[in-house]
């Protein structure tokens, strides 16, 4: 494999990535509105059904995306290319990063229905 497709199985590593970190921030922005709108008004069962369905979904897409990530930093191992000059192309600490920000927005968003259920008892 010359560095052209190096660049290139690396390149496509990222996109596949972002595209994960995409349907991530969806459906946590989902969750989100869908709890300020109608959270509050949700059955327990309803709430917990949807809580459910968004820990699921957004973990599998955290998930995802660190096994993107992961496949990208094995691809830039085996062979030096042009990459390894750039600060951030460095495998540094972006897999337990995204895990951290994204488990972290995952608790944070749980913390906000809850809020918001927690509302309708007052």
């Amino acid at each position: 494999m010359n560095e052209g497709d190096m660049i290139e199985a690396a390149a496509a590593a990222i996109a596949n990535s972002m595209a994960a970190f995409t349907v991530y921030i969806t459906f946590t922005f989902g969750f989100l509105a869908t709890s300020y709108i109608v959270g509050s008004k949700l059955e327990r069962f309803q709430a917990l059904t949807v809580t459910g369905l968004y820990v699921i979904a957004a973990g599998y897409s955290t998930i995802i995306m660190v096994a993107w990530l992961q496949a990208f930093f094995a691809i830039t191992e085996v062979k030096a290319t042009a990459l390894d000059t750039i600060l951030l192309m460095q495998r540094g600490y972006w897999v337990l990063g995204t895990i951290v920000i994204q488990s972290m927005g995952i608790l944070v968003s749980l913390y906000f229905m809850w809020n918001v259920r927690l509302s309708k008892t007052e």
